[in-house]
């Protein structure tokens, strides 16, 4: 059995669900509509001779059409997301209590102060390591989360044997 423990913050659940978010194929569409889309346009514009001063909409040219979508896409959403996340936290005290997790060949049990989950291997349909953590997820867009700090090279593949073994 490996056990963990740390108190999360309201920064590491932000890290956290970012990470989440772009694990996901849905944050390469929103990138490609925001980003990908206007700079086409853009790119289009000066190519045809139009240049980037080209109104896209009325009184917006091209380039500030662009830099306005990178802002919204890269500024403003994760901003209100971690606005969200944050409101979240203050709203529900066990989230901000300390996190204890006791992984096994059983599956994943999360419990704390007002929160006590068990989850079977098959109940995990993904796991993945990433920079900052390693994700258990038990859907496309949601997982649990522990800091890869605090979980070694050993207990990863041991976790992912585990989950394998369903």
């Amino acid at each position: 059995m490996i056990e963990k423990q740390f108190t999360p913050t309201a920064a590491m659940h932000f890290k956290a669900s970012r990470e989440i978010y772009h694990s996901n194929k849905a944050s390469f569409a929103f990138y490609a509509f925001f980003i990908g889309i206007p700079a086409l346009l853009l790119i289009f514009y000066i190519v045809t001779g139009k240049g980037a001063s080209y109104e896209v909409v009325p009184s917006i040219p091209a380039w500030l059409f662009l830099l306005l979508c990178a802002i919204y896409a890269l500024a403003l959403t994760p901003a209100l997301q971690y606005w969200g996340i944050r409101k979240s936290l203050l709203s529900n005290p066990s989230a901000n209590q300390a996190q204890n997790y006791q992984i096994s060949e059983e599956g994943i049990r999360n419990y704390g102060l007002g929160v006590d989950v068990t989850l079977g291997w098959d109940k995990i349909i993904k796991i993945k390591k990433s920079k900052k953590f390693l994700l258990l997820f038990i859907s496309k867009s949601v997982a649990y989360f522990i800091p890869v700090g605090l979980v070694s090279e050993r207990e990863i593949k041991e976790i992912e044997s585990w989950h394998k073994q369903t």
